[in-house]
């Protein structure tokens, strides 16, 4: 078959093209998918390369595998494949076809959302840049309608010799909708700082985007905030103002003691946090967490046994900022405190996975509360509450 890939891949990057493109594949392809994946997948991946140098497309279906037209073969083959006499057809734009068409049956998807598509390579919108011809050839085939390459060199009838001269034409007399092929322009740093203080960061390797991490940041006509940005914002979103919270109000405010005596006599396991109790190591918001969680036992402590009211607290933030570093040393010093009374540990911590119980020194849900595990359901029975 021709253009079918067939070199021993002798490097990494040939290694790794060589897995994308041949095992995922197969992986893929043994993926049983169901109706609603098959729907929902709305990303189309367009080979902006020329055609003379692109593999076949290689698809394993049922155990077999074969070699299909690419997009842009379709998409140049329309006007034979379909025998209706679709007028749209012929003034039909590549960038149009690839989010809005099934050119499968050549008609537009009606209640089906617009495909996002993940362009690859990006070629540099730079007129330095050795690829820059090839740029030009791609912008012009995502908007002009062609079957044949030389129909991307005519512009308003008048033919030009290359893609960057008839690009330069398109420019200046047509205006297209966003497409989203350029990578988004990177925020300069200051160059008016003449600090010579400042640490020189290491050089990052001088690597082209891989499909996904460009495709990552595709966000078309939306102004997407960070996580952090998020948090902060947590009680004051709309959908938190909007929502009635009275029907948790005073839903835990009495706690049956002796369930919970029970509780901790039928799990003697200790829990114990081997780890320095010293906050010394936190930050701001890691030491307000830490002295809550303290202060909180210390006044069950001085009220000779009675229940203090109920404290509940949520945790949030992104990995790594140091909650389970925060919860190991709270728990540690509420330990002594224990200890030094003459009690027991009276911190028990649960996890609803194993990975995240073993983190925090503690057990899962099922395992504290005693829940069933993939056993028929049946009425939980006094004895087992």
């Amino acid at each position: 078959m021709a253009n079918t890939a067939i070199q021993p891949p002798t490097s990494l990057r040939a290694v790794l093209s060589y897995i994308g493109k041949y095992m995922l594949n197969k992986l893929i392809g043994e993926r049983d998918w169901s109706a609603q994946e098959n729907s929902s997948r709305g990303v189309v991946s367009l080979d902006c390369r020329p055609e003379e140098v692109q593999d076949d497309l290689i698809v394993l279906e049922s155990g077999d595998i074969s070699t299909r037209r690419s997009v842009l073969r379709r998409y140049r083959d329309r006007l034979t494949d379909t025998r209706n006499g679709n007028a749209s057809l012929p003034a039909l734009s590549l960038f149009t076809c690839l989010r809005l068409w099934d050119w499968l049956i050549w008609k537009i998807r009606p209640r089906a959302a617009s495909r996002v598509i993940n362009y690859y390579p990006r070629y540099l919108d730079d007129p330095k840049s050795p690829g820059y011809s090839d740029y030009c050839r791609v912008k012009l085939m995502l908007h002009h309608p062609f079957t044949d390459w030389p129909d991307l060199l005519s512009v308003e009838n008048e033919t030009y010799t290359s893609y960057i001269e008839a690009f330069r034409a398109c420019k200046r007399l047509h205006a297209h909708p966003e497409d989203f092929y350029n990578d988004p322009e990177e925020e300069g740093s200051d160059s008016g700082s003449e600090s010579g203080d400042e640490v020189p960061q290491e050089a990052e390797d001088d690597f082209p985007l891989a499909g996904f991490e460009a495709f990552a940041r595709r966000r078309p006509g939306v102004d997407f905030t960070t996580r952090a940005d998020m948090l902060d914002s947590l009680g004051s979103r709309e959908i938190d103002c909007s929502y009635n919270w009275s029907t948790h109000i005073g839903r835990y405010n009495e706690i049956c003691r002796e369930v919970w005596e029970q509780m901790k006599a039928e799990n003697p396991i200790e829990l114990r946090v081997e780890v320095n109790s010293s906050p010394e190591a936190l930050n701001t918001e890691q030491r307000k967490l830490y002295d809550t969680i303290v202060a909180y036992y210390t006044s069950e402590i001085n009220l000779g046994g009675r229940p203090p009211p109920q404290l509940l607290l949520n945790v949030d933030g992104e990995p790594g900022t140091g909650k389970t570093f925060t919860l190991l040393k709270s728990c540690a010093r509420v330990q002594e405190i224990a200890t030094a009374a003459g009690k027991g540990n009276p911190v028990f911590r649960a996890a609803p996975t194993g990975i995240a119980a073993f983190n925090i020194i503690g057990k899962t849900l099922h395992s504290l509360l005693r829940l069933p595990v993939k056993t028929k359901k049946t009425d939980l029975s006094l004895g087992t509450l």
